[in-house]
């Protein structure tokens, strides 16, 4: 925090939500499940920068926390999240797709916020974004 301050950068908290974990489990069993782990953060490796730290948080639930210059590169990061989830479920056909949903908060110098905060408020946004996405598959 204090890093991003000192460099002006904006920081980003994302927290990502790996969708059905429970389902795959009960279904296919629990390495299933930890193999669908791994491959949520082998997504995320690919998807961050080396700077940037990833942390499995929950169960099924991950945080990002990344330093940006932009809020206009934030969207360009959850774009290119997605792209990489696409392109591994189009690589790995396996018995389910791999499935994320995604809450973004961020914090500028104008008002810094704790992580904290930005935990609370990306989780309620990540809630936001499942709750979306399965009203609209029912």
């Amino acid at each position: 925090m204090k890093l991003a301050q000192r460099l002006k950068k904006m920081i980003v908290l994302f927290f990502i939500d790996l969708d059905r974990l429970k389902w795959i489990n009960d279904t296919l069993g629990h390495p299933e499940g930890d193999l669908a782990l791994i491959n949520t953060g082998n997504v995320l490796r690919k998807t961050f920068r080396e700077s940037d730290i990833i942390a499995r948080v929950g169960g099924d639930e991950f945080v990002v926390l990344a330093l940006n210059s932009f809020e206009e590169r934030t969207e360009a990061v959850v774009s290119r999240l997605k792209s990489n989830l696409l392109a591994f479920n189009a690589e790995n056909q396996g018995s389910y797709p791999l499935s994320f949903s995604i809450g973004v908060a961020s914090s500028g110098n104008e008002e810094p916020r704790s992580i904290d905060e930005l935990q609370a408020e990306a989780d309620q946004r990540m809630y936001e974004n499942k709750k979306a996405k399965f009203q609209n598959s029912i």
